[in-house]
C-alpha cells in the first residue's frame, strides 16, 4: 500500500473538485489503486481522509451551483455579444497580415423553457401545473352510474 500523504490527499481533492476524472483516473494520476483510495475512505484511522474528500465534494457542488446559477440567469435574461471574423493574407515577407475583419452583433433571446422552469419553480403559487379538481358528492353521479342508466341490453339476433 502506497504511503498515505498529506500530498496525496491535497492532489485527490484538487481532482475531485475539477470535476473532470472519475476515481479510476484520479488513482492513478497519484499513484495509488483503486483498493487503497476506498481502504482509505473506510479506515477509521484516515477519518480525516474522508473528511477531506467529503469537502472536496461539497466544493465542486457549490461550484456547480454558481454555474448553473450563471447559465440560468444568461438564459433568462439573454446575452449581446460581437462575433469577430478575420481573414489573413500575406505580406512581403511571408507573414500574416489582415486582410479584412468584420464584426457582427449578435443577440441571443431569453429562452422560454427556462423562464417557464424559473417561474415554476420560484413562484409555483402563480405558476404550476397541477390544477385541483374537487369531487363532491356520492358515487351515485359517477360517469359508470350514468353509464348503466342509459345502456340497454344488447338484441340478439338469430344466425342464418
Amino acid at each position: 500500500m502506497p504511503k498515505y500523504t498529506k500530498a496525496i490527499v491535497q492532489k485527490i481533492c484538487e481532482l475531485i473538485e475539477a470535476d473532470d476524472y472519475t476515481v479510476s483516473e484520479i488513482c492513478k494520476q497519484v499513484g495509488i489503486n483503486e483498493s487503497t483510495y476506498f481502504g482509505w475512505k473506510a479506515d477509521a484511522k484516515k477519518i480525516e481522509f474522508l473528511e477531506a474528500i467529503k469537502k472536496a465534494e461539497e466544493r465542486r457542488l457549490a461550484t456547480f451551483k454558481a454555474a448553473a446559477r450563471s447559465g440560468l440567469l444568461t438564459l433568462l435574461r439573454g446575452k449581446e455579444y460581437e462575433e469577430v471574423t478575420t481573414e489573413y493574407t500575406e505580406d512581403k515577407e511571408g507573414k500574416p497580415k489582415i486582410k479584412h475583419m468584420k464584426k457582427v452583433k449578435k443577440v441571443i433571446l431569453p429562452n422560454p423553457t427556462s423562464v417557464i422552469f424559473a417561474l415554476k419553480n420560484l413562484d409555483d403559487e402563480n405558476f404550476k401545473d397541477l390544477i385541483k379538481n374537487e369531487h363532491s358528492g356520492g358515487i351515485e353521479g359517477s360517469f359508470l352510474h350514468l353509464l348503466k342508466a342509459t345502456s340497454s341490453p344488447a338484441e340478439e339476433k338469430p344466425m342464418e
